[in-house]
């Protein structure tokens, strides 16, 4: 059987292989509007009849129309909020199209999205923790809520706060407030102390009957709608082993 030389198969699909030692050539070209010739600055390593990219030349994108708005709708946990979608289609030299039409759903849920957002400051006094924003937590927070805290434990004893709180309050988009027994103080504040609003919820009561089947009950309301076909809803209990009890707390799907 004929050697095959995998850089030169590209020939059977129209190709033309190139040295390695050509590798980083550059040149430049200029064309006039509404004509089909390119000139070149320099004839580099081209040859008659092969196909030369330009990268950036020509529209802005090859879709120059712009997609269909995109169909939206919420998974098995809803809510009340609103979110809105658009679809930009790209190409591979990096054009973007027109921006579709949106589409939106209007039973997401509260806090489906939310990014985390870095504490400016946490104190807690008289069994109340006051938490600080450096950006807008989400306009929606409220009592009830939970709030998932991560990144202290540079200073030791602030590990206390970490963890998955329900909120107490949220007088404005960027504080809010949870019951923690105790007057610990100020804690200290890093790059990576963050906080974000969770469907985790904090578990009160959990037990197993005869035939296995377990019934959880959660602090706040945890949000999820109950599906059997379909889509069924997925719990997650984190935190535990099988064995293991009591659980600390779930996140709904």
């Amino acid at each position: 059987m004929p050697t095959t030389v995998p850089w030169f198969d590209i020939q059977n699909y129209g190709g033309i292989p190139k040295s390695y030692t050509y590798a980083g050539e550059s040149t430049t070209a200029h064309t006039t509007a509404g004509t089909p010739n390119v000139t070149i600055g320099s004839a580099e390593h081209f040859v008659n009849g092969e196909g030369v990219c330009i990268w950036k030349a020509g529209a802005a994108c090859l879709l120059t129309v712009a997609p269909s708005a995109p169909t939206v709708s919420a998974p098995n946990i809803e809510g009340a909020q609103t979110i809105r979608y658009q679809i930009v289609a790209f190409d591979n030299m990096g054009g973007l199209s027109p921006a579709s039409s949106v589409g939106h759903v209007t039973n997401a849920p509260a806090v489906f999205g939310s990014i985390a957002q870095k504490i400016s400051s946490i104190s807690q006094a008289s069994g109340v923790v006051t938490v600080n924003f450096s950006s807008p937590l989400n306009t929606s927070a409220a009592a009830g809520m939970t709030l998932q805290v991560i990144g202290f434990g540079a200073v030791p004893g602030d590990v206390i706060f970490n963890g998955v709180w329900t909120l107490a309050s949220a007088p404005s988009t960027t504080q809010v407030t949870f019951a923690l027994a105790g007057n610990y103080g100020s804690g200290t504040v890093s790059a990576a102390t963050t906080g974000r609003l969770s469907n985790a919820q904090l578990i009160t009561a959990i037990s197993r009957n005869s035939s296995g089947l377990l019934t959880i009950t959660t602090k706040e309301s945890n949000n999820s709608v109950y599906q059997a076909t379909s889509k069924p809803t997925i719990v997650i209990v984190e935190n535990c082993y099988p064995e293991s009890i009591p659980f600390l707390f779930i996140r709904t799907y």
